[in-house]
């Protein structure tokens, strides 16, 4: 399955990031290409911006009715608009946002209020901040977007998915959308759910001794299971024309865009091809600079990944990073945060890195900061049960 990709006319032009490194880009852009000073997250764990910060950018009326992760939504909301405005008519923007929970902070909260008190004590606000399309919504109505919108529900491809989709939408006219993700839910119902996917490393048992485990470790032979967290990134997409008529700035531009689905375990082929595909859409496979990988990290899953870049690519062919061994995997905001990393590194002519010991053999893992040698950047995303996307972003050309 695959929608039409974006034209090369189209832009990304402003980017805003929050999880645990920082509740703004800039602070999470330092932390990433910044010395290595850090150390991944560790099993076990829960890695998620922080609330208390982002709450209190908001009115009372507002977090009164949102769940912390639409909150997330509407503080990266602001931070676009901030940059890049809102545009001549309401019309002008639509919102295309992906999510995997919902509001299930806010949901369970309200379910434990129904059994200990009964009906009355249940918030009115649990008709709407519980479900999918949440963050879509209340992100429209703050900002009184009327252009298109939707909600993307593919697991941890839905990051790349809105915002390949948004491209394809500003391609076809619309002048600009907001798109990207923020998933992830701090409830203790939801980090359960999250740990019990069968590629998440095991949590520690209270009390337990021995060596710390090796945390969080994508595409390297100590992986031992990814750490589940929350995390969001947003980004304006734009027809770069207009961007160009208005004097202002892009950071890269959408040059490809492919999804597919293959059931699992083995992907090795369907990787490969899907690889293929999004190339055959921008160029050579040697004129890509980076690959964002999915990073699983669970060793059957990074093997097949790695082997099929080394099948594009050929051994060390193409620097290669996982950045979410910093911040944990967070669904669909995982592969957003990807997709707004690499065109930041487009932009400024940095690769964020991996802290990663011990790289899959084959791979050239970026492991320390380093400089962008070709304008091409590829983001690979797999969603458990079987989605497969891949998203092409290209250094802006010369006016």
């Amino acid at each position: 399955m695959s929608v039409n990709s974006p034209s090369a006319g189209t832009a990304i032009t402003a980017v805003a990031l929050a999880n645990h490194l920082g509740t703004d880009t800039d602070a999470v852009w330092k932390a990433l290409t910044g010395p290595v000073t850090a150390e991944p997250v560790r099993s076990g764990s829960y890695p998620a911006p922080d609330h208390q910060a982002i709450a209190a950018g908001l009115t009372s009326r507002i977090k009164v009715r949102t769940d912390p992760t639409t909150q997330v939504a509407l503080h990266l909301a602001d931070r676009l608009v901030d940059s890049v405005g809102t545009g001549a008519s309401p019309y002008d923007t639509g919102v295309m946002l992906a999510n995997t929970f919902g509001g299930l902070t806010f949901g369970q909260r309200e379910i434990a209020n129904l059994y200990q008190h009964g009906p009355a004590a249940v918030s009115p606000f649990q008709s709407f901040a519980w479900f999918f399309a949440v963050n879509t919504g209340q992100v429209s109505i703050r900002h009184a977007f009327k252009g298109p919108s939707g909600t993307v529900v593919t697991e941890a491809c839905g990051g790349l998915d809105a915002i390949g989709q948004a491209g394809a939408l500003v391609a076809e006219g619309q002048p600009r959308m907001v798109a990207g993700a923020v998933d992830g839910t701090s409830s203790p119902f939801g980090v359960a759910l999250q740990y019990s996917h069968p590629g998440a490393a095991p949590a520690p048992a209270p009390g337990e001794s021995g060596p710390k485990p090796a945390g969080y470790q994508p595409l390297s032979t100590r992986a031992a299971g990814h750490v589940p967290g929350e995390a969001g990134c947003l980004v304006m997409v734009e027809d770069l024309a207009d961007v160009r008529q208005a004097g202002r700035q892009a950071y890269a531009t959408l040059a490809g865009y492919r999804s597919a689905f293959c059931p699992e375990p083995d992907q090795t082929g369907a990787i490969e091809q899907l690889l293929r595909d999004v190339l055959g859409e921008v160029g050579d496979p040697g004129e890509v600079g980076v690959v964002f990988a999915d990073g699983l990290a669970a060793p059957g899953a990074d093997r097949q990944e790695a082997e099929a870049i080394v099948a594009v690519w050929g051994e060390r062919g193409v620097p290669v990073t996982v950045p979410k061994g910093r911040f944990g995997r967070c669904c669909a905001a995982g592969s957003a945060t990807d997709a707004g990393l690499a065109a930041l590194c487009l932009h400024t002519g940095w690769i964020p890195f991996a802290d990663v010991r011990d790289p899959l053999p084959g791979l050239d893992l970026v492991t320390a900061p380093r400089p962008l040698e070709r304008p091409l950047a590829v983001v690979l995303s797999r969603g458990y049960g079987g989605f497969l996307s891949a998203l092409a972003l290209a250094a802006v050309p010369a006016a």
